[in-house]
């Protein structure tokens, strides 16, 4: 059942009819994605309100050998699910105009159950991004050169499989270097056998991304992407993390640190924050951190692009994932999505895949205060990695979630390995083909079966995919022309290449960011309590007094001998004639002290309008006012005396 490329071309999703061929048995053992379908095109048909049914085999493009027929499928199918996305597109609209929404902007309420389409490939790309970092990173411990990226930065994209040798919409900007040190373990760093490594102190951690010229127009704005590889060993290394946890202000501005007071401050794991921080004078590659180059790079990128719509996505997975958050929250505390009016401008989102424990509730909490801080976290429901280090530890899960089960793939093995579950090929998979927690899986965004299979063997056998099958040829070793073999070194242009920090001027919005100006010692009037009278409970406790007190009234009356109903009428009588009176001389008395509701909201509003003032005035006529007001007061005081 292969889809003719010249049927689907001209056709719509109506008009596609379905005669399985007779001849469809002799490939069934070796191609079984057909045999999964229907069901996938039974869910496009309800999501778009077509029939959706299969044309014939074409001799054409499928001749009766297994790997044309095979090739023939895809490429027919990857055209039917791109008229697919077509129509499911017109329904949901297009990136370019639903950027900010799927950016997180309004925390994708309606987007999540069911997953929006969009959204979804959205999701996907952000982690091509991500297992891009995995693809590229030089595993071979016998390398001069374990541990850095086999890529430069130009063909970054086409090496790894995602430009296919046409523009995939983005280019790197900049690589990441990170160093370890004595607290993390050894797992989390690649180290080479070879006393000439390239680094005996740093590893490539990642790099920046941001959209080109042609990558704009489809995306909508300038997108700037933040990628953080994750270990290689994916189970190992967190068991023998120690958790201990430290508080924020090291990501603080120097300038914020004593007056940034918040009871409880935030408190990280201390892990992700050494690595995020470190850096080591004896490594070229790190003399400044992972965090001082990104920063950097960022400031850069927002100063290039200034002029433009903006969105800045830190994507990672595992312990990338952790520092993909901490990277997005740093920028948001810092205030560098700020616009130069001091308003909120540039949506800050992390997409993150099998996310451990972060930090607290407290930093939990301070993440959803901040503004324009986005959090979307996509789980396996068996993954291992996620539980750790867990709410005994009193690590708490930041943002919103998108919940996948490897249990309901019909192309996956019941596997009981952990790696398996916490692999990022898998989620991509699960994520292109989840739709809650209670439905069938089916696959809507077409990826490659296979591609699971990258780093694991996670993949029905009957697919006859190789397990861990990327790879460099022969693992990088050549064969002389005398027969020997041997690992040769790189060319120049793929050794890894110091990048300085660039030097640039990047004025901040104020000195105190609008993030810390949010938890400064000075109260805020949104966080001031209401007088008592204005909150549920003490209508009740009202209520309740009021019954009471004429209760206690009339049975006092009582006592003294007046008759029970004159008393029960005496006693209405009093609580109607003093609530009446009693609301009118309060009423009265807030009119002539202009204590009324209206004027106390008249009163905030203004007294925001001037603090909003004082915040966007420059330093110097700031201080020029308050010069300006100590004269005035020396004035006034010389005229009393």
């Amino acid at each position: 059942m292969v889809i003719p490329l010249q049927s689907l071309r001209p056709c719509t999703l109506s008009s596609l009819h379905l005669i399985p061929p007779p001849s469809f048995k002799l490939f069934l053992p070796t191609f079984v994605l057909p045999f999964h379908l229907d069901a996938r095109l039974e869910h496009l048909a309800h999501d778009t309100g077509s029939v959706v049914t299969i044309g014939t085999f074409s001799r054409q493009y499928c001749p009766n050998t297994r790997t044309s027929c095979a090739q023939g499928f895809s490429a027919g199918l990857g055209d039917f699910m791109t008229d697919v996305s077509q129509e499911l597109e017109q329904k949901n609209g297009n990136l370019a105009s639903r950027w900010r929404e799927i950016q997180g902007v309004g925390n994708w309420k309606g987007l999540l159950e069911p997953l929006d389409l969009e959204l979804r490939k959205s999701v996907i790309r952000y982690g091509e991004f991500n297992q891009a970092a995995y693809d590229s990173v030089d595993t071979n411990a016998h390398s001069k050169y374990t541990g850095s990226c086999k890529y430069n930065k130009a063909e970054f994209f086409d090496k790894v499989g995602l430009a296919h040798g046409r523009d995939w919409g983005y280019e790197v900007s900049r690589y990441l270097y990170a160093t370890s040190t004595e607290d993390m373990p050894e797992d989390v760093m690649l180290k080479s056998f070879s006393r000439e490594s390239w680094s005996h102190e740093s590893n490539w951690i990642g790099y920046v991304a941001v959209a080109t010229d042609s990558g704009r127009q489809w995306l909508g704005r300038t997108d700037i992407v933040i990628v953080w590889r994750g270990t290689m060993r994916t189970f190992e290394w967190i068991a023998d993390f120690n958790f201990g946890k430290t508080d924020v202000t090291p990501l603080l501005p120097p300038h914020c640190k004593e007056n940034f007071q918040r009871d409880p401050l935030p408190m990280v794991e201390k892990g992700w924050l050494i690595l995020y921080t470190s850096k080591d004078p004896n490594s070229v590659f790190t003399q400044n951190s992972a965090r001082d180059q990104v920063l950097n790079e960022l400031k850069f990128l927002l100063t290039k692009y200034k002029d433009e719509d903006i969105s800045i996505t830190t994507v990672g997975h595992g312990l990338g994932a952790a520092l993909a958050i901490l990277n997005a929250y740093d920028i948001a505390e810092n205030g560098l999505n700020l616009t130069g009016d001091g308003m909120l401008g540039i949506p800050v989102t992390a997409i993150t895949f099998g996310c451990p424990g972060v930090g607290d509730d407290a930093f939990k909490k301070r993440c959803e205060e901040l503004p324009g801080l986005h959090v979307l976290r996509v789980e396996n429901t068996i993954d291992l990695i996620t539980q750790y280090p867990g709410s005994v530890f009193s690590y708490g899960k930041v943002g919103e979630e998108i919940l996948v089960n490897s249990r309901k793939s019909p192309f996956l093995k019941d596997s009981k390995l952990p790696s398996d579950w916490h692999n990022l090929e898998t989620h991509l998979h699960l994520v292109a083909g989840i739709h809650g927690p209670d439905m069938a899986f089916n696959l809507v965004v077409f990826r490659d079966v296979a591609l699971i299979n990258k780093s694991s063997a996670f993949l029905l056998d009957e697919y006859l995919i190789p397990g861990y099958w990327w790879q460099d040829k022969n693992k990088g070793m050549v064969q002389t022309d005398d027969g020997f073999w041997y690992l040769p070194d790189r060319s120049d242009e793929h050794l890894p290449t110091l990048e300085p920090l660039k030097d640039i001027t990047f004025d901040l919005v104020r000195d105190l960011p609008f993030s810390a100006r949010l938890s400064s010692t000075e109260p805020k009037l949104a966080e001031t309590k209401p007088p008592f009278g204005y909150k549920r409970m003490d209508v009740i406790l009202i209520g309740v007094a009021i019954a009471l007190f004429g209760t206690g009234l009339k049975y006092g009356l009582e006592l003294f001998g007046v008759d029970p109903l004159k008393a029960g009428n005496a006693v209405q009588l009093l609580v109607v004639l003093g609530l009446t009176f009693g609301w009118i001389s309060t009423y009265i008395f807030r009119v002539s002290t202009k204590d009324m509701t209206y004027s106390k909201q008249l009163k905030d509003y203004e007294n925001k309008v001037m603090q909003k003032r004082l915040e966007e005035l420059p330093e110097t006529e700031l201080e020029t006012l308050l010069a300006q007001v100590e004269e005035e007061k020396k004035l006034l005081q010389h005229r009393k005396n």
